[in-house]
């Protein structure tokens, strides 16, 4: 059962819950593979055992949606560690959670984080929103660069096309002449 959770969290689906409750380890393999897997675990252990969620949220911040609103309350630094990991994770909060704090780590992780921003907050958001974009769109632009960059060095520098040998059927670089 163990290995089975291990190697894929939502394996915990099939297990029943008495065993989950006997053996909460199964629950923290599972989530540790895979955050959505929090889903499967009994109420009575997230609420016995914050880790739970914490590791969950970890994993996949979206985790945060199978999370009672009681234990968000209860727990504001599972809440924190969502956001962190995932902003747009802000959606699942209940509205008297989407603090200034939270918002704030929710639009610095993602700008996509900003249409979950409760409108009094917004305006103070507009300034990190603008950063928060031009850092994505730097690295949208580095990644672009590094692919292109990556694609142009398995090319090779010259960018020679390759001739087969007639010796022994291995290719050689043909250098183009200018012809006079």
């Amino acid at each position: 059962m163990m290995e089975d959770v291990k190697s894929t969290g939502n394996a915990l689906r099939f297990i029943p819950d008495k065993l989950k409750i006997k053996y909460p380890g199964l629950c923290l393999e599972a989530v540790k593979n895979d955050g959505t897997s929090l889903q499967f675990v009994p109420y009575e252990l997230m609420i016995k055992y914050q880790e739970l969620s914490l590791e969950a949220v970890k994993r996949t911040g979206n985790a945060l949606r199978f999370i009672p609103d009681k234990l968000k309350i209860k727990y504001p630094l599972v809440c924190l560690e969502a956001v962190k990991n995932d902003g747009t994770s802000l959606q699942f909060l209940p509205y008297e959670l989407k603090t200034r704090e939270l918002s704030l780590e929710a639009v610095k992780n993602t700008s996509k984080a900003f249409k979950f921003v409760p409108d009094g907050l917004k305006s103070e958001m507009t300034e990190q929103l603008r950063i928060t974009e031009a850092q994505e769109y730097e690295r949208a632009e580095i990644e672009h660069s590094d692919a292109a960059a990556a694609k142009d060095a398995g090319k090779g520098a010259m960018n020679l096309p390759r001739l087969q040998d007639r010796r022994g059927g291995k290719t050689r670089k043909k250098r183009k002449t200018r012809r006079r």
